[in-house]
């Protein structure tokens, strides 16, 4: 009876601090978008500009996250457009690129352990702040696909099409005029129907990742 009064502590703990890290990043994006509003257009529209500019970037990078009770690893590709050197809209790819063994949330009588496959497909909204300077900060907002598969008895394919909200807010080196590198802190928040004990908070997790951009904006 201590066990599981001691499990439902640790998951309730577990669940509060993680609704904590997904209102802190909600905070800084908001935050800073009014910030550079209130900077940017004192008594002028939002987008207001004299001139439109548009530019893009592609960026890559890996980030190192919290998954299925673990340590994992995501690779992550996006392609943005950005709008007057601060407003981007992206198209985000991320795919899960280290082997997670799900064996005890699935069959955990199983002969031969289970790995999960797992991406992330969506869009993205974010703004620049300090855009012209030699450090930029990023706070954005992702939403879209998300997507499981695992095999089980090498015959078995089951698949999860999933819901995920991801808030990051990205620190930026502004190396040249076409290239840049970056780090970032971000929330991976799954939503959608549980499968057997893989539950939608097992999937979810704070990451940290290095990123690299290349494109003239």
């Amino acid at each position: 009876m201590r066990d599981n009064e001691y499990t439902m502590w640790h998951e309730n703990k577990r669940r509060y601090g993680c609704k904590n890290m997904i209102a802190l990043l909600l905070f800084v994006f908001v935050a800073s978008c009014a910030f550079a509003q209130d900077e940017d257009t004192t008594q002028k529209p939002f987008f207001y500009s004299k001139k439109f500019v548009s530019t893009a970037y592609v960026q890559t990078g890996v980030a190192a996250t919290h998954m299925v009770g673990s340590a994992a690893a995501t690779s992550h590709f996006s392609l943005h457009w950005v709008i007057n050197h601060k407003y981007v809209v992206g198209a985000n790819y991320h795919i899960l690129s280290s082997r997670e063994n799900i064996t005890k949330f699935t069959y955990p009588d199983a002969p031969e352990k289970i790995y999960l496959t797992h991406n992330f497909a969506g869009l993205s909204f974010g703004y620049i702040l300090f855009h012209d300077k030699k450090f930029s900060l990023q706070p954005e907002l992702a939403a879209g696909w998300s997507n499981i598969k695992f095999t089980q008895f090498d015959t078995v394919t089951t698949r999860r099409n999933l819901a995920g909200i991801i808030p990051a807010v990205y620190g930026i080196w502004n190396a040249t005029h076409i290239f840049r590198i970056g780090v970032g802190l971000n929330y991976r928040l799954i939503v959608g129907e549980p499968f057997k004990e893989l539950k939608t908070q097992n999937l979810s997790g704070v990451g940290g990742m290095v990123f690299l951009r290349f494109g003239k904006f």
